[in-house]
């Protein structure tokens, strides 16, 4: 999309993980001169990564600089700490979790395909958003987890979970704005803040619609399997 081209400024990453999760990738791969870390624009201090998964698939995770990050760089995983394709080794030791500071416990991206039709990148652009406007916040990774933590609440088995909502919402933004610049992401912000503002309670009234949304369904094919029988029976 061409609004994540403005929020990191630089041509998409190839990451091979073609053989599967175990697949492992040295960390000079992003520390080494002119390894991932060093193709970061100054101005975004951001990276997208385009993950080549096994059976030609892909996935988007991005690559963040920041000075209040433990290690100086993170990666967000919009599926999740459990779920990164991925294994990143110094020498002979596993180090993948001292990098991801900023993936959240559960997964974001989930949800029916009715609900949820590919929001990977979406997720992504939430992440960005947020991390441009917040990143000279000295408590931003705590605040990003705040929301990622609210974002990955359940509404429902085939609604998904909270961030599936917003990225619904954001995607509708984008598809209605004819020219991509800092207003949309000024505007995406507003809609993320509001996410953050409600909290809990978000969550709360997701459900009841959901489940509104659910009985009105049951009582109309209660009516319908009503019809069909009437019809059966003067038959």
């Amino acid at each position: 999309m061409e609004i994540e081209r403005l929020l990191a400024q630089n041509s998409e990453i190839t990451i091979d993980a073609s053989s599967g999760p175990n697949t492992r990738i040295g960390i000079e791969r992003f520390e080494r001169r002119g390894g991932i870390l060093s193709q970061i624009s100054s101005q975004t201090d951001i990276a997208r990564i385009n993950v080549q998964k096994p059976g030609n698939n892909a996935h988007s995770i991005i690559v963040i600089k920041n000075p209040y990050l433990v290690n100086g760089w993170s990666i967000f995983d919009a599926n999740g700490k459990a779920n990164l394709p991925f294994k990143i080794y110094n020498r002979e030791e596993d180090v993948t979790q001292n990098y991801l500071e900023v993936t959240g416990e559960l997964p974001l991206n989930y949800g029916s395909d009715t609900n949820n039709p590919g929001y990977c990148g979406t997720i992504g652009i939430i992440f960005m958003v947020f991390f441009t406007k917040n990143k000279t916040n000295p408590n931003c990774v705590e605040e990003w987890i705040n929301l990622y933590n609210i974002l990955s609440n359940r509404i429902s088995a085939t609604e998904g979970i909270i961030a599936v909502t917003l990225s619904a919402e954001i995607q509708n933004l984008v598809n209605k704005t004819r020219t991509v610049n800092l207003n949309i992401i000024n505007e995406i912000y507003t809609l993320i803040v509001s996410y953050l503002q409600q909290g809990g309670s978000l969550l709360k009234n997701r459900r009841k619609l959901s489940t509104y949304k659910y009985k009105i369904k049951k009582t109309r094919k209660k009516k319908y399997k009503k019809r069909k029988s009437k019809k059966l029976k003067r038959k």
